[in-house]
């Protein structure tokens, strides 16, 4: 994927699979964190980075006023047209643009907030969102996004190694020493919005063990193919072939070890919150910290 991918594609096939399970409970939950707080004053337009299928809708916008308007982009087309059909809520404006990259069509200064769960997050990728992030919303605005950081998924990370052993793969146990260290820490992520302009950058982290009946029905979740596969494989420093067979094997050893038994997925989740220079709105949203189940 290239650096100006926001977000892991989504097929036909894809986008049934992430609404039937586990895949849009993870943006629901991200969005949940809105609901719960009283942050969005009169006149909000909020834009949804890697809106997917929808699945955050009903709970920002049950935040929302009549008149306010809440704009999804999505790098996946099919998951645009899901989006689409799903019921809107009366008086509010609801629209969602298909942007396979970063340079989406939203209107520059034009946005109250700025929201993205679990985007992509190699180094080119985050800066890249970070700044288109930042053009979209006006004097006062705020970004807030939810990604995992350092010392998530270490299960995976060391079925990753474990390849490398078993197949004499050591470029491979490379890229899983450099994939740990390239994972954003919270300190990393403060610094790439504070350098994307964001000011009053505030960043949490929560640890997290995502809960799965079996490692089987973990390898078989949307989860595993459509969210934390890709997270995994875009922080692998191989060729995609290879990326593609590692990450395989990761989910497919899961479902081995902890084929009768429960499986818990590790996970640091930093919410973090910043500020566009200027007036600020009347409310604000606190770091964004959701489950990913």
């Amino acid at each position: 994927m290239s650096a100006a991918a926001y977000a892991p594609p989504l097929s036909d096939r894809d986008v049934a699979a992430y609404d039937a399970g586990a895949g849009a409970r993870h943006q629901e939950r991200g969005a949940e964190l809105v609901e719960e707080a009283d942050v969005l004053g009169d006149g909000a337009r909020v834009a949804c980075f890697g809106c997917r299928t929808g699945a955050a809708q009903n709970a920002i916008a049950s935040r929302l006023r009549s008149g306010d308007a809440l704009v999804g982009v999505d790098v996946s087309e099919p998951a645009i047209w899901t989006a689409r059909l799903r019921d809107g809520h009366e008086g509010l404006s609801l629209a969602y643009e298909h942007a396979p990259t970063t340079a989406t069509p939203l209107r520059s200064a034009s946005f109250t907030h700025a929201v993205a769960v679990h985007p992509l997050a190699s180094p080119p990728q985050r800066t890249a969102l970070f700044a288109e992030m930042r053009r979209v919303l006006q004097p006062g605005g705020q970004i807030v996004v939810a990604m995992p950081v350092r010392g998530s998924f270490p299960e995976l990370l060391d079925l990753v190694r474990e390849f490398s052993l078993k197949h004499d793969k050591p470029q491979v146990a490379l890229a899983a020493d450099r994939c740990a260290q390239t994972r954003l820490s919270i300190e990393t992520l403060a610094s790439d919005l504070e350098e994307a302009g964001f000011t009053d950058v505030d960043v949490d982290v929560q640890l997290l063990a995502v809960p799965f009946p079996t490692g089987k029905a973990f390898a078989k979740s949307s989860v595993a193919r459509l969210v934390v596969g890709p997270d995994l494989g875009e922080l692998l420093e191989v060729d995609e072939a290879m990326r593609e067979r590692v990450v395989a094997y990761a989910a497919e050893a899961v479902g081995k070890y902890w084929s009768e038994s429960a499986f818990e997925l590790a996970v640091n989740l930093a919410g973090a919150s910043g500020w566009v220079p200027g007036e600020p709105p009347r409310n604000s949203m606190p770091p964004l910290l959701p489950a990913l189940s």
